[in-house]
Formats: structure tokens, sequence, C-alpha cells
């Protein structure tokens, strides 16, 4: 059994500029590792911070870590890059396939208008697609006797994920991995601690598709991590013309098809 771990990340436009979808995924053995590591790792840091009387990490949260912010104000930027390291060298002593997909989203309301109500859900589901897409033809095709159960952070549109993995996997669908996966769940990071590096992992990746709009250089950290020996995968992303393309085969679509579509991404 194989596990993928899921969270989202994006900016605060409205509606966003770029929203990612990212996956982390190892095997039910990995897990076990890595949740015990990035434990040993939170609860170092946390006795540093007791004895200095200081607030404790009681969830680790990319965007908050690398803007100063919640409880990790005060930091000092020597500080969040020592954590940085050894965040990283957990991901290089335990193993990880990368999963992601972003998408444009005012470029998506942009170029497909009949999603302007909700560019988002549209978002959740077609990535969610995209993603699983990709996990079978890369991950498991190298373990080719393994299915793989995915964990989600839970969200607003728990249910429209639901509907489309159950729909994906139906008798009669033309997903061709729909053999492969086996549930979809929903969790909270409270009880699923492996859904605190998939949110870094979520967070990474939107910065660097977020390139695309700052121009600026690809950030050491996720450099630091995509070229570990360990980790395998990138995240990838919709262009103009694959908006326009995915466009020109949704209008093809009968009218009940597209109604199923859009109401699973919540657009009436």
């Amino acid at each position: 059994m194989l596990r993928g771990f899921i969270d989202e990340s994006h900016d605060g436009g409205n509606p966003p500029r770029v929203f990612e979808l990212s996956c982390i995924v190892t095997s039910d053995a990995g897990c076990l590792f890595f949740d015990m590591e990035w434990r040993a790792l939170l609860e170092s840091k946390n006795q540093e911070l007791r004895r200095q009387g200081r607030e404790e990490i009681s969830r680790f949260h990319a965007a908050d870590f690398n803007n100063y912010r919640g409880v990790f104000k005060g930091w000092t930027p020597d500080e969040q890059k020592d954590f940085s390291r050894q965040i990283v060298r957990v991901f290089e002593r335990n193993p990880v396939h990368i999963h992601g997909w972003s998408m444009p989203l005012q470029l998506l309301v942009q170029e497909f208008p009949e999603t302007r109500p909700n560019p988002i859900g549209f978002a959740y589901i077609t990535l969610l697609t995209h993603m699983m897409e990709q996990i079978g033809d890369t991950t498991l095709t190298v373990y080719k006797k393994d299915v793989i159960s995915l964990h989600h952070d839970r969200c607003d549109y728990d249910a429209a994920l639901q509907e489309q993995f159950t729909g994906l996997l139906a008798e009669g669908s033309t997903f061709k991995h729909r053999n492969r996966f086996v549930s979809l769940t929903s969790e909270s990071w409270q009880d699923c601690l492996l859904l605190q590096p998939a949110d870094l992992i979520a967070y990474e990746n939107f910065k660097e598709s977020m390139r695309a709009h700052t121009n600026r250089n690809r950030r050491g950290s996720l450099a630091a991590i995509i070229d570990l020996d360990a980790v395998s995968g990138r995240s990838r992303g919709f262009t103009q013309q694959g908006i326009r393309e995915m466009k020109s085969i949704i209008d093809g679509f009968g009218e009940d098809a597209k109604r199923v579509l859009f109401a699973a991404a919540r657009i009436r």
C-alpha cells in the first residue's frame, strides 16, 4: 500500500493568480518513519523554545514559517535557515515522490468565463484528476503491484473532491488507473501529521509557479528538496494554451456531461 498526502496553496487574490494542489507519496513503512522523524524534529525544536520561554510550534505551516507569522513570529533569519536545513535532512532520509499541478485562476476565468462563479472549486476537481493521472503514469509504474490511498487536508471542498474521486473510479469510467486507487480521505492536520510536510511541498510548488508572475529565481528551499536523491517528481502547471485546449474539450461535451462537471465544481 502506498499513501499520498495532499494539500493546496494559493495567493490571496480574488480569484488567486495561482492555485496549487500537491501530493507527497510514500509507502506504509515510509509513512511510519517519516512521521517519527517529523515528530522528533518538532519536539527537539519545541524543547529549545520552551527553555527560552518562547511560543512552541503547535503546527508547522509553511506560509507562516516563511513569513515569520503565527508561532514563528520573532524567529531570526538564521534560526529559520537552520530549521529549514533540518527539514531537508528529514526528506533526505525518507524517500518520497512529489506530485502536483497548478492553475492560474485569473487566466482561467478570462479564457473560460463559465468558471467565474467558483474558479477554486473548478481547480480542485480538475487538478485532483490531473494529479491522479500523474501518479498513475509515474509512481504506480514503478510500484506495479501496489495500490494507493489518498489523504487530503480538510477543506470546504471535501464533498466535491470525494465526488470527483468516486466518479473517476466508477464502473465505466475512462480513467485508466482506476483500479490502483482505493480511497480518498479528508483528514485534519492534528490527526494526520504527514499533511504538514505536504503543506510545505504545496507551498514551495506554489511559489515556484508564481515565478511566472514575479520573475524571481527559484527558491533555495525548493531546490534543496527536489535535488535530493531521495525525492523524485515535480509539479506541472496549466498554461494559457492548456486552458484553451481544456475548454475546447469541455465545450464538446453534451449538456448533461457539462452540467455534471460544473455541479461537481460547485458552479451553479
